[in-house]
């Protein structure tokens, strides 16, 4: 995904279409404001989820096996191109990125961590709803026999 954030900035790769309406945005990249790169970002996963773009899908991160940078560029930019009404409608939505699902993850890591390291830890996410997954240690967990239950947890989380 850095790989792809990072090709959002090369402006040679945008059509007029959609740079006319990236010029029209303030350039707040809070994520209550503009966050151009999660909206692009999301209006291209988009295409991959639906297939709409079988040559991005190939492409699209996270692949098993990393495809050059050269391949990502080029499918990057088709789809830019060839999608760019699709691109423009996500450029209106301020992306959701609250799946709550993940602070299991976060739960498990964090438990190793402090159990191997016994340090402080400070984690950061991006997004419009971050702060939910960063509330992470006031869930409970329950999976496959395991529990974890901080003390007044308003929440269990019962991943597969």
């Amino acid at each position: 995904m850095r790989r792809l954030l990072h090709l959002l900035a090369d402006g040679d790769l945008y059509p007029v279409t959609l740079i006319n309406r990236l010029n029209s945005c303030s350039g707040d990249p809070a994520p209550n404001k503009d966050d151009i790169p999660l909206r692009l970002a999301a209006g291209l996963h988009a295409l991959v989820l639906s297939g709409q773009d079988p040559a991005l899908k190939v492409c699209y991160p996270p692949q098993k096996k990393s495809v050059p940078l050269v391949n990502l560029r080029m499918a990057f930019q088709a789809a830019l191109r060839n999608h760019a009404t699709h691109i423009l409608r996500w450029l209106n939505y301020i992306p959701q990125s609250n799946e709550i699902g993940r602070s299991a993850e976060l739960i498990a890591t964090a438990l190793m961590l402090e159990g191997r390291f016994n340090l402080p830890l400070i984690v950061s996410e991006l997004g419009v709803s971050a702060g939910l997954n960063l509330l992470f240690n006031q869930f409970a967990l329950s999976s496959h026999g395991f529990t974890y239950q901080p003390h007044k947890a308003t929440l269990t989380l019962t991943p597969d």
